[in-house]
């Protein structure tokens, strides 16, 4: 397995946002095909502009995840005209990047049909990985101040796979997306679980 997510394991998904007539329709795309946790790609013309992941709000399984929150407030400052939310300023730094986009590659006449959103579903990761509960990774939460518990980390995968991907954009093209503004150096080292009860097997 190595240390790295196997992306065979991912169900991937496309959307074009402007075919969609409102915020409400993008959170129902999501919650139709119940995805939870995923890492995105935004994409202008084939070029990668961000690479990032859903909002790390579903501390269990059982929780509302927040169908596809953080890219539908992304989306509402990409194309303000269609799914603006004035009471909401997250999200909002998209458009300095889309700005340092254009610029990048010179475009003069933006065509909102061009931005493309690629899902990498990480939802049943861990089941279809064979990673079972008492495996999957834990983290330090505060919960007040000087006090910390010790919770599952379920967000492990995502953190983990958008790591992967910007890592690999890099070694590609030398530079990091636009849109994305350091490595994530650490999230990219975790350890992958070890699945092995026997630290001393040896693989025939």
């Amino acid at each position: 397995m190595g240390n790295a997510i196997d992306r065979t394991l991912l169900e991937y998904h496309s959307f074009m946002p402007v075919a969609f007539k409102e915020r409400k329709h993008i959170t129902q795309w999501f919650r139709n095909r119940n995805i939870k946790r995923y890492v995105y790609n935004i994409s202008y013309s084939g070029k990668c502009l961000k690479i990032g992941k859903s909002a790390a709000n579903a501390e269990c399984p059982k929780k509302n995840p927040g169908y596809g929150d953080r890219l539908v407030r992304i989306c509402g400052w990409l194309f303000p005209d269609k799914f603006f939310d004035p009471l909401s300023g997250s999200g909002a730094e998209i458009t300095n990047q889309w700005t340092a986009f254009e610029n990048q590659h010179d475009i003069k006449n933006r065509e909102d049909e061009k931005f493309i959103i690629t899902i990498h579903d990480c939802t049943n990761y861990n089941k279809l990985a064979g990673i079972p509960e008492n495996k999957i990774p834990v983290k330090q939460k505060k919960i007040s101040r000087g006090v910390t518990i010790t919770v599952i980390d379920y967000n492990w995968v995502i953190d983990k796979y958008e790591a992967q991907l910007i890592s690999e954009y890099k070694n590609i093209h030398g530079i990091l997306p636009v849109g994305n503004i350091r490595e994530e150096t650490k999230a990219l080292n975790k350890l992958y679980p070890i699945l092995s009860d026997d630290l001393f097997e040896i693989a025939a």
